[in-house]
């Protein structure tokens, strides 16, 4: 460490330093690289030391610390915000911590934590901070961090494993992403994309047919018909027992997944609605189990429309249409039936990437309440069975998002 003669030097029973003599902790420049969290405090600090030597006094209320290389210990910002301000001298003193050494580089990295408490940390600081705390632990020591002492300052950054390694794989993977961090979307949501787990949307055709009008009023309820009838065929199977007949469609203490009901009545929707259309003249294809398949294809013409069935469990947001990772944006019949297969609702709508809701990494979903949200006013669906409507009452004037569905033999 080369000294400064009288670095610190008083005037007038105060102490100061010569800020163009000051330079900063290499590993303050390194953990701190990230300064968005910093620069609003930066400009406040420069504004109130301006207005403090307007009245005569001091420009920094506390004294910053420095060893006697001019190096600092403490009041990194200060120092920023008074070159910021063109600000020539602070009140310091010198500091009574170790000099950082080589030898020393975890001590060192907590020494200087501890001199920040009450610095502003982004996402990125801290995952900076984390990293040299890992990085700084084992050149010291020969070996890793201990699990305890890392859980220690994950908790005194105010973060979590899950979020650090997050934070890691959008760093490495898309470092674009950080400065979006937390401004303008999550670290969930930036990780998903870094990771190439966002659903990817397939556009609507554009120039292509009007698919609403390949089913006129007759077809349309000539597929419910079909859809209703060979579902309830499926309920009427009985399985044939010592005890009595089982049927697996209806609730029971060996029968009944809704699920499963649900899913047989998606593919039911499916086959009736491409069997109608090929009736009509259209080489049609359905979904054989390919990812990327859509419902039903009509071959020629290079359309696509997909079938998404749900059990309804009540208005609102209450009842979802659930889809995959990947979202096409196009043409839906959208169908929910109660439990006991009593009533059901149908309708076809053009739905896009902001109808679907991510849903962990597994998925999207679509609340009934937030399709009527963006389609209410559009007109881009038809009502085949049932209808959709907003409720309001004295003790709901806000009103609740409805689904009136029909009886399935009506």
């Amino acid at each position: 460490m080369n000294m400064i003669q009288n670095l610190v030097y008083e005037d007038n029973g105060r102490w100061w330093v010569d800020v163009a003599n000051l330079k900063d902790n290499p590993k303050n420049v390194v953990i701190y690289e990230d300064e968005t969290a910093e620069n609003k405090k930066q400009q406040d600090i420069a504004d109130s030391m301006r207005k403090r030597i307007e009245k005569g006094l001091g420009p920094n209320i506390q004294s910053i610390g420095v060893w006697e290389d001019g190096m600092i210990d403490f009041g990194h910002t200060r120092v920023k915000a008074a070159i910021q301000a063109g600000i020539e001298r602070l009140e310091a003193k010198y500091t009574d911590a170790p000099y950082p050494s080589d030898e020393t580089p975890f001590d060192n990295t907590v020494h200087l934590l501890e001199s920040n408490l009450m610095r502003e940390q982004t996402h990125w600081v801290k995952l900076t901070t984390y990293e040299q705390l890992i990085n700084d632990y084992e050149k010291q020591h020969g070996f890793a961090m201990p699990v305890p002492i890392r859980n220690y300052y994950i908790k005194q950054l105010s973060t979590s494993k899950k979020t650090l390694d997050m934070l890691a794989d959008i760093k490495h993977h898309k470092p674009g992403l950080m400065k979006s961090v937390p401004s303008t979307m999550s670290v969930e949501y930036a990780w998903k994309d870094a990771m190439g787990k966002l659903k990817k949307v397939s556009p609507k055709k554009q120039g292509g047919m009007n698919l609403f009008n390949l089913f006129p009023n007759g077809s349309k309820r000539k597929i419910v018909h079909k859809s209703i009838s060979y579902a309830n065929q499926l309920r009427n199977v009985k399985m044939s027992f010592k005890f009595g007949e089982v049927n697996p469609f209806e609730r029971g203490d060996i029968s009944w997944e809704g699920g499963a009901f649900t899913t047989i009545l998606s593919h039911t929707f499916m086959s009736a609605i491409a069997g109608i259309l090929k009736e009509m003249g259209y080489e049609v294809r359905t979904a054989n189990g390919h990812p990327t398949d859509p419902d039903i294809y009509l071959v020629n013409e290079d359309e696509k429309l997909e079938v998404k069935v749900v059990q309804f469990n009540g208005n609102g947001h209450a009842t979802t249409w659930k889809g995959g990772m990947n979202v096409r944006e196009g043409e839906y019949v959208l169908v929910a039936h109660d439990a006991d297969f009593e009533n059901i609702f149908v309708m076809m709508s053009t739905l896009t990437a902001e109808d679907w809701k991510p849903r962990g990494n597994v998925g999207s979903y679509m609340p009934l309440n937030h399709w009527w949200k963006n389609h209410k006013d559009k007109g881009d669906y038809e009502f085949w069975k049932g209808s959709i409507k907003l409720i309001k009452t004295n003790s709901n004037p806000d009103g609740i998002v409805t689904m009136f569905m029909e009886g399935v033999d009506e």
